[in-house]
Parts: C-alpha cells; sequence; structure tokens
C-alpha cells in the first residue's frame, strides 16, 4: 500500500503505469480474439480481399483477383490456440487478472484499510510488462 496525494493505493506508481501497459495489451488481445473469431466462420473460399479497379477519373470500374487473407495476430501473452473435442479450433485467452487490478489501482481510498490489495502479484505484474513491454 501506498500513500499518494489524494489517498492511499494498492500500489506505487511504477507499478501502476505498467498495470496501464499492461491492461492496454489486454485490451488489444481481446480485439485480437475477436479479429480471429471472425476470420475462422468464414469459409476458406470466403477469406479473401478483392482489390478496388478504378478508371482514369476514379470510378469503381470492377474488383481484382482475389487476395487471401492472412490468420490475424494473436498477442502469446494472453491468447493461445486450442483444439476442441469437435475438432474445431478456438482461441483461449488466459486472464491473469490484469483489468481487475488496473482498475482498483486507480482509485484511491480515504483510509489505509479501505485499500483492497490487488488480485495479481507484483511480481507477476513485473514478470509480464519486462517480457511483453520492452522494446
Amino acid at each position: 500500500m501506498h500513500q499518494g496525494r489524494w489517498g492511499y493505493y494498492p500500489c506505487s506508481f511504477d507499478a501502476f503505469q505498467k498495470l496501464k501497459e499492461l491492461n492496454k495489451l489486454w485490451e488489444k488481445a481481446k480485439r485480437q480474439r475477436a479479429a480471429w473469431q471472425r476470420w475462422i466462420r468464414k469459409l476458406p473460399h470466403n477469406r479473401v480481399s478483392r482489390p478496388r479497379l478504378c478508371d482514369e477519373r476514379g470510378r469503381t470500374i470492377g474488383y481484382g483477383s482475389p487476395i487471401p487473407l492472412p490468420e490475424p495476430v494473436l498477442h502469446p501473452a494472453f491468447c493461445r490456440k486450442v483444439q476442441l473435442p469437435s475438432g474445431r479450433w478456438d482461441v483461449e485467452l488466459r486472464d491473469v487478472g490484469i483489468e481487475s487490478a488496473y482498475r482498483l489501482a486507480r482509485h484511491p481510498k480515504a483510509t489505509p484499510d479501505a485499500v483492497v490489495p490487488l488480485p495479481v502479484a507484483l511480481e507477476e505484474v513485473h514478470r509480464l510488462y519486462d517480457e511483453h513491454c520492452r522494446e
């Protein structure tokens, strides 16, 4: 627990900034999973892009030959592909509690007794940040 300008927080500002970056990655992983699920629901012949053909005035006059769309990229920290018993594939999100920890760390409490501890250990936050957020 740390005392800040506006009250008591469950973690330091440095840990909060790391939680903020990890929460951004978590939100991105959820969007990537949704994109992958939209991609996999399509039949292979529908997973294509057809470029627009335009005349000299910029008007569309047709479409080019189909170009296969690649499989959407999944973030390795939070997503993994699993095969279901039916033989189909799905993407499983690995929730380590980053979202709830970030929400708890954002809001100060008036007294030290009111501070709720983070659902994820700070060592885990630092490890995930070092593995996935540093360039």
